[in-house]
């Protein structure tokens, strides 16, 4: 088990590195010096829980949950973006079984959240200033429920390069 906890670091694993039981707490991550990187990118990764971090980020898609993940949560952690309006999401998730609640973004950004994948849900999230508050693509068995996006130009967008959606609840946004 890895416990990050009250640090400032950037969190990496590359696709021949697979992380199990991993929770990152408490942690800071200033990156406006890393310009379009990702603050922390997971691509192999089972029971990975972020949680009350702050990330400052004017980089792309700012935590990355990317390839075979499975049961990944982030809560109650504060998103700051400072960059510029390019194609980002603050979390990436991208793998079975992901949570995303309590979270705060605040921009301007181009969308807050992104799942693709299945068994997910979104919920109890506040965005502002973000083009987008979430977007839900290629997924099965997910909900989106009981967040709120203020000034932004589109609550969810529901769009699929392919794999289609399936199952997919929008409620009480």
């Amino acid at each position: 088990t890895l416990r990050v906890t009250n640090a400032t670091i950037p969190l990496f694993t590359d696709g021949g590195l697979a992380i199990t039981d991993v929770m990152i707490s408490g942690v800071t991550i200033d990156g406006t010096a890393a310009g379009t990187q990702p603050l922390i990118r997971i691509y192999q990764g089972q029971r990975v829980t972020i949680q009350d971090c702050v990330f400052t980020t004017a980089g792309i898609n700012t935590v990355v949950l990317n390839g075979v993940i499975d049961t990944v949560r982030v809560l109650r952690c504060q998103f700051h973006f400072i960059g510029g309006d390019y194609d980002n999401s603050a979390i990436y998730i991208h793998g079975a079984r992901a949570w995303v609640d309590g979270c705060s973004f605040d921009g301007p950004g181009r969308a807050a959240i992104e799942v693709h994948g299945g068994d997910a849900l979104v919920t109890n999230n506040l965005a502002s200033g973000y083009r987008i508050f979430a977007n839900v693509a290629d997924a099965a068995r997910v909900r989106v429920a009981h967040n709120s996006a203020q000034t932004t130009a589109h609550g969810v967008l529901l769009w699929s390069a392919g794999g289609g959606l399936h199952s997919v609840a929008v409620e009480g946004n």
